[in-house]
């Protein structure tokens, strides 16, 4: 189990990272005061630019490299679930 849950994350992040490139999938938003010129929406709801999709593609190239050991599989579960939790905090 503690190796299926990075895969899923993986490919979880990687989808989204692509989506985020994808203009069909991500179309331009309309003016807004709180959000930048240069970020999409993903699905028409999630607000990425280029550097957010760029991170979301690392955590899952890191996801499928976790899958080496169960030590990398442990580490990478407790990574995502540090910055998850802590994403929040830093708004």
């Amino acid at each position: 189990m503690i190796k299926v849950v990075p895969v899923l994350l993986a490919l979880g992040f990687v989808a989204g990272g692509v989506a985020g490139y994808i203009p069909a999938l991500s179309p331009m938003h309309e003016m807004n005061v709180l959000l930048p010129e240069s970020s999409r929406l993903v699905l028409g709801i999630f607000p990425v630019n280029a550097v957010h999709n760029a991170a979301h593609i690392a955590y899952g190239i890191l996801g499928f490299m976790a899958l080496r050991s169960m030590a990398y599989s442990i580490a990478y579960n407790r990574l995502v679930l540090f910055t998850t939790a802590c994403w929040p905090c830093s708004a």
